[in-house]
């Protein structure tokens, strides 16, 4: 398959195919830590991807639309992030992620990586991790992954230990980081 030409945007990326998303997330490089800041319009890929998306509609937290990111350190982390929802009557700031550069777990190269497990949400044990790389600057490709098989995500690689990878795009930062709403409800005790 052809990696997908240049000029790169939001709405031209956001109707390919999850391969050719994939293929093009492979030759790209992370942001730096300190350049993603704020809050980013986020958008899955389907199929796989939105099928999560309806399962959260469905039992909470709500509608997927967005992700937060900071530079500000957590732990031994020096960044961290949030997901953005709707629950069909306000916009809800939850589901945190810690945030650091080092190595996929797909492809072995540099990538912005946000791991869930580091708080304890929906996401704390199905090891999930965002694996962020660069298109442009305000321009960014994601992939999730898990090491453990769902409905969604799919069964789980015996070579990486990692679900396959489902893209998602982040445009911005459109908003200043705000912060999730509780700062201590995902906090592992």
């Amino acid at each position: 398959m052809a990696i997908i030409p240049a000029p790169y945007t939001f709405e031209g990326l956001r109707v390919r195919s999850n391969e050719e998303l994939i293929e093009l997330w492979l030759t790209l490089n992370p942001p730096s830590i300190e350049e993603l800041d704020g809050e980013y319009k986020g958008c899955l890929i389907p199929p796989l991807s939105v099928i999560h998306s309806e399962f959260r509609k469905a039992n909470g937290p709500g509608e997927w639309f967005a992700k937060g990111f900071a530079p500000r350190p957590f732990g031994k982390y020096p960044g961290q992030g949030y997901n953005l929802w709707f629950n069909f009557k306000k916009l809800v700031r939850q589901t945190r992620f810690a945030c650091e550069m080092g190595h996929s777990q797909i492809d072995g190269r540099p990538s912005y990586l946000g791991y869930y497990a580091a708080f304890n949400n929906h996401n704390s044990g199905n090891g999930m991790t965002n694996d962020i790389r660069k298109i442009e600057y305000g321009l960014y490709l994601g992939v999730i992954h898990t090491n453990t098989i769902t409905d969604y995500y799919g069964p789980v690689n015996a070579t990486t230990g990692r679900s396959a990878p489902h893209p998602f795009l982040l445009q911005g930062p459109l908003y200043p980081w705000a912060g999730v709403d509780d700062q201590e409800i995902e906090i592992r005790k």
